[in-house]
Formats: structure tokens, sequence, C-alpha cells
């Protein structure tokens, strides 16, 4: 279900999530009724009608509490969710979209939605773009990272490590620095953390010529494996080929 508020559903945003969830388990019912057992997905899609533009926003905090209300609901009925993260309203990739891919994408998972949608969508899911799409890649590795949290083990206090380096000295050469440098810490793709200096001398690029350029880079490098027939056969059959 697609609810926009005012328009499609009452202007009230409860309203709205609870005509979304009716017509989500009225699906249920069809879709069991059909074939009893067979797996669903909950969920639905609730933001405001911008009354001065009549556009469907994609960046709106309503739709971020959509996403929140039915995670919630999709527990109590035991279902999977379905939920969208990694959108802007943006027509290209900057500030807004930046702000609006990464609080979609926080929420999504702080949420604990199963399925998230609509990664790199521009333009209120009207346009798509490869630099949008490595933005949220580097967005989703950022927010899998935060959601790890923080191990806590006499390996990850160090504690006999400080006690070796003791005061006044550098850990950098420490075989436990060395041991988990590549798997404790969070390397982006073009985020860029250089000094200013480098930075300039390197052609004062923004975020989205350096994602322009990452994107072409992998376009023309990757090479995809071809998939086993077998694979290959299944998806057949199952798009009736």
């Amino acid at each position: 279900p697609t609810i926009m508020p005012g328009a499609s559903g009452p202007l009230t945003l409860a309203g709205s999530l609870a005509l979304a969830a009716a017509e989500s388990l009225a699906g249920l019912v069809m879709h069991q009724a059909q074939r009893p057992g067979a797996p669903f997905i909950f969920g639905a899609c609730v933001s405001q009608l911008d009354m001065r533009t009549m556009l469907f926003p994609y960046g709106s905090p309503e739709w971020r509490l959509n996403d929140l209300v039915m995670a919630e609901l999709s527990r109590y009925y035991g279902l999977p969710v379905f939920g969208t993260g990694g959108a802007t309203d943006s027509k290209v990739v900057d500030a807004q979209a930046g702000a609006e891919y990464a609080s979609s994408l926080l929420v999504a998972a702080l949420a604990g939605t199963n399925l998230i949608h609509d990664v790199g969508y521009l333009d209120s899911g009207l346009t798509g773009s490869l630099e949008s799409i490595v933005l949220s890649a580097e967005q989703i590795r950022w927010v899998k990272q935060f959601m790890a949290g923080v191990e806590v083990s006499e390996e990850t206090l160090a504690l006999q490590t400080v006690v070796d380096v003791g005061p006044g000295r550098q850990f950098l050469d420490h075989d436990h620095t060395l041991k988990h440098l590549r798997r404790n810490m969070w390397v982006p793709y073009v985020t860029d953390r250089d000094g200013y200096d480098v930075w300039v001398a390197g052609g004062s690029k923004d975020y989205a010529t350096r994602a322009r350029e990452y994107a072409g880079q992998l376009v023309q490098s990757h090479q995809p494996e071809a998939l086993d027939h077998s694979v290959e056969t299944s998806l057949r059959e199952l798009c009736g080929i």
C-alpha cells in the first residue's frame, strides 16, 4: 500500500497508517487464500502529500515514522516487513541527497526492517544514477558498522596492551594495532578525509564528482561471473521463459 495523507488516506498520519496496515493485511488474506503458507512480506509507504507541489516526498519525516510503525506492527503479526531507505527528493547528488540517504537508511536499520527498497533513488523516486548508488552503498556500510556496536572482550579492551605501551608512548607499531586495523576501522569508498591542501591538489572534487568517478571505474573494471547453469535454469522456470 502507498498512502498519501490528505489525498488517498486521512490527513492525520495515524489514520493513513491504519488504512495502510488494513490494506496490507487484506492483501495477506487474499494471498493466503490463493496459496496457504506461501511467504508474505508486510509493509507500506505512507508519506505526506506536499500540498504546494502535489508531489509525494521520499525524504519526509512522516515516511520514516511509517517505516517505524510498520516494523513494529510486523513484529506484532509475526511477519517480515518491507521498508525504504537511501532515497531522496533532490534532483542531484548534493547535501540534501546525502542527508536524506543517511537518515532514511539509519532509521530503516534501527527499525529492524527486513527488506529495504529504493536505494539510490533521486527526484522522489523518478530518477536513479550510478553516483547515487555509490553514495547509498557507502552509507549502508556506515550504518552496518554503527549497528554492529562495540565488542567488549578481554581482547578488545586491550588492557594488557595499554600496560605494555605505557605512558607517553604510541600504539602505531604495536602488534595489537596491526592485528585489528583492517577489521575494526570503517574505510569509506569516496568520503573525503584528506587534509585541505591534499584535497585542493587533487582537484577540489566534491562528493558527487568523486562518486561518479568511482562508479565509472567499477563499471569499466567489473567482470560479472556467469550464473551456474542450474541457477539460470531455475530462474527461467520461475519467469516462465
